[in-house]
């Protein structure tokens, strides 16, 4: 049983004006991580950094990571760097918003951008047997506010689609939440129920804002940082956390984030069994 990882971070873009500073320190962090609390093998780590992260490397890695993988491994997927949003055009996004979710690559190109359904199509072909953790230190809307840029030297790790990618959706005005959602958090209200809506996942996605959040990077001890990546990593360094149920690993993290005065709440999707068990296990 084999313990495999892809890391992207990315600092710097080809358009320098997109240019982060918390993403290579978010990846360090990482693999530290997994290197030493988590036992993975260095060798079996792979990172795409800067202008060796373009949509070409990312999905080989990923592809090659998930076809290698055996029945009884572990694999990690994380992303550090820009997202952003444009219009669905295979109709998968209707029953939530009509966009797809976009990450914001070095070679970044909003007219062949690397979506969620790209990435979709590799995970599909994952083994039934395999735990896959997907990690994005990103941000898919430009909604939210920047209230805390000015007292914290905060980043927000978003990029706005160009006029003429945004004037595709200019005749629908998706609502900031979908009817999905509203109707999940009104059992939730109703019955108290926890419901799991994404039970057609094979994999986990812990992501760091709701779509209509801002993830951030800011000064944190002297140095950037993505505040979901800082916040998780050090949670996971507690023993307790270790082998406690992702649930509750997520349930305080969210709660950490929050004490500490940012307003990002992160995500958890995804398969409900490897909710309940121990992360990266």
């Amino acid at each position: 049983m084999a313990k495999k990882a892809l890391l992207v971070g990315i600092n710097r873009y080809q358009r320098s004006e997109w240019n982060l500073r918390g993403c290579l320190n978010d990846v360090f962090d990482i693999y530290n991580l997994l290197t030493n609390t988590f036992d993975f093998n260095p060798k079996e780590i792979r990172v795409l950094s800067n202008e060796r992260a373009t949509q070409k490397n990312i999905l080989h890695r990923l592809k090659k990571m998930v076809e290698e993988a055996s029945d009884g491994d572990t694999l990690v997927f994380y992303y550090s760097g820009h997202g952003s949003r444009v219009l669905d055009r295979d109709g998968d996004e209707r029953l939530r918003d009509n966009m797809d979710e976009v990450l914001v690559v070095h070679d970044h190109n909003w007219d062949d951008p690397l979506t969620d359904d790209k990435l979709a199509r590799i995970l599909d072909n994952l083994p039934e047997d395999v735990n896959m953790y997907v990690l994005f230190d990103c941000c898919h809307s430009g909604t939210a506010t920047r209230s805390l840029s000015n007292k914290r030297k905060t980043s927000v790790r978003y990029v706005n689609p160009p006029f003429d990618i945004q004037m595709r959706s200019f005749k629908y005005k998706p609502p900031r939440r979908g009817l999905i959602d509203i109707l999940i958090d009104l059992k939730k209200l109703i019955f108290g129920e926890d419901i799991d809506d994404n039970q057609d996942l094979n994999h986990i996605l812990l992501s760091a804002s709701k779509d209509n959040e801002s993830s951030l990077e800011t000064d944190i001890n002297g140095k950037q940082r993505g505040v979901f990546t800082y916040f998780l990593t050090n949670l996971l360094r507690e023993k307790e956390y270790q082998d406690a149920p992702l649930v509750d690993i997520y349930d305080t993290l969210v709660k950490r984030i929050h004490s500490y005065g940012y307003t990002q709440s992160p995500q958890l999707e995804g398969l409900g069994s490897l909710k309940r068990e121990p992360i990266f296990s």
